[in-house]
């Protein structure tokens, strides 16, 4: 083990991040994306189903927007965090956990907007 090794602090665990990615996915996300789109508002799709919609309507790109620029501005604290060696696992963590299950439920929320959710 060399003197620098020895002297160097140690690096933090993943799972504070992983823990932190869960928790602000799924708490802050969808609620983050919702808050956008109400203050710029940005029209939601139609809650019809999509084989009961008319062809022509379609999703303003805002909304898309919204969703996207949700998802960024809440993993920047772990993409920053990445710049530092220690905190580099902790980031991990973070920015795995949050796009795992942030992308899940906001595919599942988009989902349920753009295609409806009524029984065919």
């Amino acid at each position: 083990m060399t003197l620098d090794a020895a002297q160097s602090p140690p690096k933090w665990s993943a799972w504070p991040g992983v823990l932190g990615g869960f928790l602000i996915a799924v708490f802050l996300y969808v609620p983050l994306a919702l808050m956008s789109m109400q203050f710029f508002e940005v029209p939601h799709p139609s809650p019809v189903p999509i084989a009961q919609r008319d062809p022509s309507v379609t999703v303003p790109v805002e909304y898309w927007w919204s969703w996207a620029l949700s998802f960024v501005i809440l993993a920047l604290p772990g993409i920053a965090l990445l710049a530092e060696a220690r905190a580099r696992r902790t980031a991990w963590g973070y920015v795995i956990a949050l796009f795992t299950v942030g992308g899940v439920l906001g595919a599942a929320f988009m989902s349920f907007e753009y295609y409806g959710f009524a029984p065919s």
